[in-house]
């Protein structure tokens, strides 16, 4: 993933890596100089409004996800883009 996003930030696309805070690839993209945010957690109860919260303060072209768990997320906050 920080692979991609280096990539793409060289091809002068503007990428930003969220992920939670003092994790290994959080710490990495910081290292790599790529733009990080704080992966704020959501839960499957909330997972609408977080979306929600989480499209209105960025515009991505693209999400993207390593994990399946965050599948619902990914798809609601491309529907509230």
């Amino acid at each position: 993933m920080l692979v991609m996003a280096t990539w793409m930030k060289a091809a002068g696309h503007e990428v930003t890596v969220t992920a939670p805070e003092a994790s290994p690839a959080h710490v990495q993209a910081g290292t790599w100089g790529l733009t990080t945010t704080p992966f704020v957690p959501h839960c499957k109860l909330f997972c609408d409004t977080a979306a929600r919260t989480w499209a209105a303060q960025r515009r991505a072209d693209v999400v993207w996800i390593r994990g399946r768990e965050d599948l619902v997320f990914a798809g609601r906050a491309a529907g509230h883009a």
